[in-house]
């Protein structure tokens, strides 16, 4: 049966002596006999982040609204460090009555949440839906919990750092839409001692008393004060994990938790037990199967994802939902939470008119979170101008070494500075990488990269590749004593990546730095990341070609585990295409690092990836035919 939607108006309230101010929306035409909704925050935020629970829950005949406390957002007080919780459960009591909400289902963010369940044991609810709610004082001392030692005062404001907010929206945040995120803020004070009261179990809620359904919105299968209210209560409780604790009302899966109230409010609060929503990305026994959170930029109205599965499965059909507005005015932003396979893919349509690549080709990204935008992918708000990879030649001196390198920089498309810090992938034998350069027309390296980004397989990365000369390579690539690689992987880590990173944009992070190589470049990239995993975690080695006596996997046998992020490790089969002997592309030796990073721990498919490429031989053009393989599980967005 297709769901009912309904119009619906906002409606505005300044309530009882105190004008404490209330937003909501009311459906037009629904059935009058449901009760409202009414929303009250956490500590420091306020009516304003319900906004995406209202308007869904409105359109689907709900009347929902959402309080502001004294001294929250629009609600006004000037003496606020005088006010107690009982102030604030008067504010409550006040909305209740002047709005006329006899039956009426209490919804309350983290110290909210607390708030609601004692208005509920003093005047009773419909039902209750606790978002992450804070401890009773029952609770608190039921589990012996301890206060930490911060001082508390009078007057309490919490102005979020930008990684905070990033923590809320599930991604980057642009400096526009954080300062806007911060002025909210900013418009809520908080009584201190009521701050001491609600966070440090000092309020009393008697569990017995309150007769209500309740429904539980946790973020943790094992959080011992959720799984006390659950007992207490008698509750539904759905745990999504992988979110944080203010990420459940605006990040990314805000509207499937949403999705699952209504579906819990339609069903007359019918009781679920506990169920478990896995975090976004892998799913757990499943490698081939992944979860992911699509956001799709059109002019559509109703777009819906038609996923084709592998193995000529039945296709499913997923509907999108409105998640606001797009990058114009004729444009507008949908989301919906897909379950997919590796091997399979999907499209999306409004009717018969179908969204594809090329033709009737399928959408097949690889990533936990997609904005999926004129047949590109991006791990983030796309821009609303586009520009392509930018290519920069430098030259940077080795004073060790006393060599001066040539590099070349690939910028990825659309790179600016208001992003977060762009992963960087060190390309030893640089003069091959780019498409159509160096021996036998080169890796191609920088299209391919820059493909996978476009298809969502892989981050967007700062590809640096440094030119090795016939005359210097083995002796900057092999390990001491018969090479001065240590001096080399030092310059890449001291000299090169700093100086970079004081031009562009890059990030400084060990998980978000690769070093990939082949051949003695490969026997290079596994010692950068064995010498200076403090620099480079992720690490690509192709046809790996070893010394004499492999001191390299000697180290890495006497450790006790290895420092890799990720290592990826491939090889074929063949030295030479022309061959006539058995000479293979050390094919063994590459199969023996293998073996042993699994021995330290490492996890085929999470951390470790090894290949065999059949018939593959000791040259660039089959290297390049690996090299998507090798930066799509380095760079990979699950």
């Amino acid at each position: 049966m297709p769901e009912t939607l309904y119009e619906t108006r906002p409606v505005e309230h300044w309530v009882g002596p105190h004008r404490l101010y209330v937003e909501g929306r009311e459906p037009v035409g629904a059935p009058a006999d449901r009760p409202a909704i009414l929303f009250t925050g956490g500590a420091f935020d306020g009516s304003w982040i319900f906004r995406r629970e209202i308007e869904y829950l409105s359109a689907r005949g709900w009347r929902v609204f959402a309080l502001n406390l004294r001294g929250y957002f629009k609600s006004l007080w000037q003496d606020v460090a005088s006010l107690t919780v009982e102030d604030y459960l008067n504010d409550i009591l006040t909305v209740r009555q002047s709005l006329n909400l006899e039956q009426v289902i209490l919804s309350g963010f983290s110290m909210g949440g607390l708030l609601a369940a004692k208005h509920a044991e003093q005047h009773g609810a419909a039902a209750m839906i606790l978002y992450d709610s804070d401890a009773s004082r029952e609770i608190w001392e039921a589990l012996g919990l301890k206060r930490n030692a911060h001082h508390v005062q009078p007057v309490a404001r919490f102005w979020p750092a930008p990684e905070i907010v990033r923590e809320m929206w599930g991604g980057w945040v642009s400096k526009a839409r954080y300062r806007e995120f911060l002025e909210l803020f900013k418009q809520t004070s908080m009584s201190g001692r009521a701050f001491e009261v609600t966070e440090y179990g000092g309020l009393s809620v008697d569990a017995e008393k309150i007769h209500c359904p309740a429904l539980l919105i946790g973020i943790r299968r094992d959080a011992r004060v959720q799984e006390e209210w659950f007992r207490r209560l008698h509750a539904t409780w759905l745990v999504f994990e992988g979110n944080s604790h203010g990420s459940i009302l605006v990040g990314p899966r805000s509207l499937t938790i949403t999705e699952e109230v209504t579906r819990w409010l339609d069903s007359g609060f019918s009781p679920r037990g506990k169920k478990i929503f896995p975090p976004l990305g892998v799913l757990p026994g499943q490698p081939d199967w992944f979860r992911m959170r699509l956001f799709y930029f059109s002019g559509w109205k109703n777009p819906e994802v038609e996923i084709q599965p592998p193995n000529r499965r039945p296709a499913i059909r997923v509907k999108m939902e409105r998640a606001g507005n797009g990058r114009n005015e004729s444009e507008s932003l949908h989301e919906a939470t897909l379950v997919l396979n590796r091997r399979g893919g999907f499209f999306i349509r409004e009717g018969e008119t179908h969204d594809r690549p090329l033709g009737r080709g399928l959408y097949r990204p690889l990533a936990r979170e997609g904005w999926l935008a004129d047949g590109e992918f991006f791990h983030e708000w796309p821009p609303a101008g586009r520009s392509g990879p930018e290519y920069i030649n430098l030259e940077v001196e080795s004073n060790d070494l006393r060599h001066k390198f040539r590099v070349h920089l690939l910028l990825p498309r659309n790179y600016r500075r208001e992003t977060q810090p762009y992963p960087v992938c060190v390309l030893n034998d640089g003069q091959n990488q780019w498409k159509n350069q160096g021996a036998f027309g080169g890796w191609h390296t920088d299209a391919i990269t820059s493909e996978l980004a476009k298809k969502g397989r892989c981050r967007d990365v700062v590809l640096v590749g440094v030119e090795s000369t016939r005359l210097h390579r083995s002796k900057y690539y092999l390990t001491p004593p018969i090479g001065r690689a240590d001096l080399y992987v030092n310059f890449l880590a001291d000299v090169l990546l700093p100086r970079l990173r004081r031009d562009f944009h890059l990030s400084a992070r060990s998980d978000e730095i690769g070093i990939v190589g082949a051949s003695y470049g490969a026997n290079c990239a596994v010692y950068a990341g064995m010498k200076r995993p403090d620099v480079f975690g992720l690490v690509g080695s192709l046809s790996y070609t070893p010394l004499k006596g492999r001191p390299l996997r000697s180290w890495m046998e006497r450790l006790p585990r290895l420092p890799f992020r990720r290592l990826y490790i491939d090889c074929g089969t063949r030295w030479t295409p022309e061959q006539k002997g058995s000479r293979t592309d050390n094919t063994q030796t590459s199969k023996d690092l293998a073996r042993v990073a699994q021995a330290k721990g490492m996890t085929p498919g999470r951390n470790l990836m090894f290949l065999v490429a059949q018939g593959h031989c000791h040259r660039e053009p089959f290297w390049r035919k690996r090299v998507g393989g090798c930066i799509e599980f380095l760079f990979t967005l699950v």
